[in-house]
């Protein structure tokens, strides 16, 4: 039973550190100046998302018991939805209304998720699934469109390099890079 809790705290553990490097890379400033998302909750929500999908894309190649991957991906995925949820509690949302928001913005997500599953590998069609997703919500240029889609390459090239161990225990920094070099 004690080995059971432990390896349990430890998947936690996993992913309460891999879910706060996701929100640490989604909160900084280039996304809302450089790309013009606007800095509201619908602009991180989209800009949360994307980091949320690369990253669970990066834990679907780890060469792990697929069992402790698939716990650590539902635990970064379940961080996901407890943020939804006190971001409307802190926005004054009420109890009727919460449990209907946030099941529109899980349905949201997985949407996306999909989305970016089926365009990943085609930059054109990437670059247009960020601007309906992400970029909708701005006026943007077609280089901005480019230059995020670039991110987003760059970003699951510099995840999938670093060894997997180091990754679920978040062993690693982001790169500084200036997202449109």
């Amino acid at each position: 039973m004690f080995k059971f809790i432990k390896k349990n705290a430890l998947e936690q553990k996993y992913a309460e550190n891999l879910y706060q490097r996701i929100v640490q890379q989604s909160r900084i400033k280039i996304f809302y100046t450089d790309f013009s998302i606007p800095d509201t909750i619908d602009g991180r929500y989209e800009v949360l998302v994307l980091h949320s999908w690369l990253f669970l894309k990066r834990l679907r190649t780890i060469n792990q018991p697929s069992s402790l991957v698939q716990r650590v991906s539902q635990n970064i995925f379940d961080s996901l939805v407890h943020d939804f949820d006190i971001s409307l509690r802190q926005i004054g949302l009420g109890d009727k209304k919460l449990a209907t928001q946030v099941r529109f913005m899980v349905k949201g997500v997985y949407g996306r998720f999909h989305a970016y599953d089926q365009t990943f590998h085609h930059e054109d069609m990437l670059q247009q699934s960020l601007k309906r997703n992400i970029l909708g919500l701005a006026t943007v240029t077609v280089d901005q469109i480019i230059q995020l889609a670039r991110y987003v390459l760059k970003m699951d090239t510099y995840l999938k390099d670093i060894e997997d161990q180091s990754f679920l225990q978040s062993d690693f920094m982001w790169p500084l890079t200036n997202i449109s070099s």
